[in-house]
C-alpha cells in the first residue's frame, strides 16, 4: 500500500471536476511533494509489472484533517490570517484521519490492487474553510499574492510554500471516489 496524494493531479484551471483515476497526473514541477509522490507511484507500478502476483494499492488521498493531523493546511489554519486569491474560491476536499485509518486497515486486510482516489463526501470552498477556522483572509490579486509569497520564500521569511502553493487555493483538484466506493 502506498499512501500517495491527490496533489499529483496538480491544481490546474482546466481540471475537470471531479478528477478520476484515469486522468493524467500533472503535478506542478516546482511542488516537490507532489512530484515525489508521483515518482513513488511510478516505482510501485514498475514493481507491479515485474512482480505480477503482488498486490499493489495506491491511495491518492486529499487533505487529512483531525486532531492529530499535521500538514500544510492544518498548520496554516493556526496562522493569524490566510492569503486568498481574489476571484478564486475553489472547492476543497478533506478526509478525517480516523476514516483514513479505517481505509488503510481495509486495504491491509483485503487485496485491492490499483490506484484509488480518497476523499470524504462533499466539499468546502476555500472561503468556507477560512470562516470555519475563524481566521481572517487577505484576498489579493494573483500577481501580488504570488509575488509576496515567492519573495518571502526566497528570503526565508516563511517556509510553508513558494508561490506554487497558492495554485492549490486557486484552481480545482477535486477527485472522484466512485472507484473506491465501487471496489471496496
Amino acid at each position: 500500500i502506498n499512501l500517495s496524494s491527490s496533489t499529483v493531479y496538480g491544481p490546474h484551471p482546466d481540471n475537470p471536476v471531479p478528477l478520476t483515476e484515469e486522468h493524467k497526473a500533472r503535478p506542478p514541477s516546482t511542488s516537490q511533494y507532489a512530484v515525489h509522490k508521483l515518482q513513488c507511484e511510478g516505482l510501485l507500478h514498475e514493481y507491479a509489472r515485474e512482480m505480477t502476483d503482488a498486490c499493489v494499492s495506491i491511495l491518492r488521498g486529499c487533505i487529512v484533517m483531525g486532531p492529530s493531523a499535521r500538514n500544510f493546511i492544518t498548520q496554516a489554519l493556526f496562522r493569524p490570517f490566510l492569503i486568498g486569491i481574489r476571484g478564486s474560491d475553489p472547492p476543497m476536499q478533506f478526509v478525517h484521519e480516523n476514516d483514513l485509518t479505517e481505509l488503510l486497515l481495509l486495504f491491509i486486510t483485503k487485496n485491492h490492487s490499483g490506484t484509488f482516489n480518497v476523499a470524504g463526501s462533499g466539499a468546502v470552498n476555500y472561503s468556507q474553510l477560512v470562516r470555519m477556522a475563524k481566521r481572517h483572509c487577505l484576498w489579493l490579486p494573483a500577481p501580488i499574492a504570488y509575488g509576496i509569497t515567492n519573495l518571502s520564500w526566497a528570503l526565508r521569511l516563511q517556509n510553508a510554500a513558494p508561490g506554487v502553493g497558492l495554485d492549490f487555493i486557486r484552481y480545482p483538484w477535486m477527485v472522484s471516489t466512485e472507484k473506491l466506493r465501487h471496489d471496496t
